[in-house]
């Protein structure tokens, strides 16, 4: 399973970016070159878990990407999986998506929204970021990469403005020249014109 579109996971596409300062940059660009070919691929919808951590809260949702959007599925709250009670809830509210259009095409729209952001981030990454190689896990196939800001990164819109106090770590699969797993944290709460951002997030394939 491939990594998020850009229109599905915007705060996890904020999160990559490109080693300038790498041991081996020809791989990470490759990586998120694929990453970002795929992210406007509108003819392989993808599947896929993204947690969400902050101070006060940590959820896990399940990500179906459908012709009308992406889907979400509650599936753990603070690590723990949902209460029966909590899981009849969260079925009742996808029982009433599906049978609401008004309601999809509502929160359709708010997904293209966040992808023509998400582009604006995308757009940035070369020189947003700068990585350092941590060397191989997983029986060598895994190259595992830390990253942080890159302090001549000059942010030229409000969405990329969260870029500069970003920081995380990057897997990529040397053989698919793919991305498997990123974790990024906020060095700081960052307030870019839709609110103010905390925390970490962490998409996996």
């Amino acid at each position: 399973m491939k990594l998020p579109r850009a229109k599905s996971l915007i705060l996890v596409l904020l999160l990559t970016g490109v080693a300038a300062q790498s041991q081996d940059t020809g791989l990470v660009h490759r990586a998120l070159a694929n990453e970002a070919r795929a992210a406007s691929d509108d003819q392989h919808p993808m599947r896929y878990r993204l947690r969400k951590s902050s101070p006060r809260l940590t959820t896990t949702k399940e990500i179906c990407e459908t012709a009308d959007g992406a889907v979400a599925r509650l599936i753990a709250v603070n690590d723990a999986p949902l209460s029966t009670a909590d899981e009849l809830r969260e079925q009742s509210r996808l029982d009433q998506l599906l049978a609401d259009p008004g309601k999809q095409r509502h929160r359709k729209q708010s997904q293209d929204q966040d992808t023509a952001r998400a582009l604006k981030v995308l757009r940035s990454l070369p020189n947003a970021f700068l990585y350092e190689d941590e060397g191989a896990v997983s029986g060598g196939t895994i190259e595992k990469y830390t990253y942080k800001p890159n302090p001549k990164f000059d942010p030229p819109d409000l969405e990329t403005q969260v870029l500069t106090q970003m920081a995380g770590e990057l897997w990529i699969d040397r053989n698919e020249e793919r991305v498997t797993k990123l974790e990024g944290r906020l060095q700081e709460d960052v307030d870019f014109g839709w609110g103010i951002l905390g925390g970490s997030t962490r998409a996996v394939r």
